[in-house]
């Protein structure tokens, strides 16, 4: 796997993904799961084991492929990269990260380690009228986090479908 895309927008995937990322019990989760196919398509995926974290970006792509790679080690350095062009190269599980001011190795795991992850995908989908959206919305509204500092997950909904309900 090979693709190249602007520092800016490396840090954006990353930002978006780093909250659910890290487990003590599961190595694997350590990590955040790169795809990239043909067409410039590119997904990054992060789990705690109990939440995911799915982000799309668009790539310059040389060689699709999948990688594991140290999310972490990724989150602490993009931001000091200088502006310009990532690329992103894989060499077995591990990855060379070359930037406009240098090159780094970043560790990674098998890509086949990483969970498989349930729920709903781009595949699925479901409709709720508008007006029943905004009865859901205003019956759980007294719980939500107000304080914009707080954790973010505190500040969403979750809606669980069942048996097409």
């Amino acid at each position: 796997m090979e693709f190249t895309m602007k520092s800016e927008d490396l840090v954006t995937v990353l930002n978006a993904v780093k909250g659910t990322f890290g487990s003590s019990d599961f190595p694997a989760l350590n990590n955040i799961y790169f795809k990239v196919d043909a067409n410039g398509n590119g997904t990054a995926i992060s789990s705690n084991g109990h939440e995911h974290t799915h982000y799309k970006f668009l790539a310059r792509v040389t060689t699709d492929g999948e990688a594991l790679l140290d999310g972490f080690l990724l989150s602490k350095l993009a931001p000091t990269f200088a502006s310009g062009d990532i690329v992103i190269k894989l060499d077995g599980f591990s990855a060379d990260v070359i930037h406009p001011s240098g090159e780094v190795e970043v560790l990674g795991q098998d890509p086949n380690d990483f969970p498989q992850i349930t729920g709903i995908t781009e595949e699925s989908s479901f409709m709720i009228p508008a007006e029943d959206l905004r009865k859901i919305f205003d019956s759980v509204a007294f719980a939500r986090n107000k304080d914009s500092q707080a954790n973010p997950k505190l500040q969403g909904l979750a809606i669980v479908t069942e048996n097409g309900k």
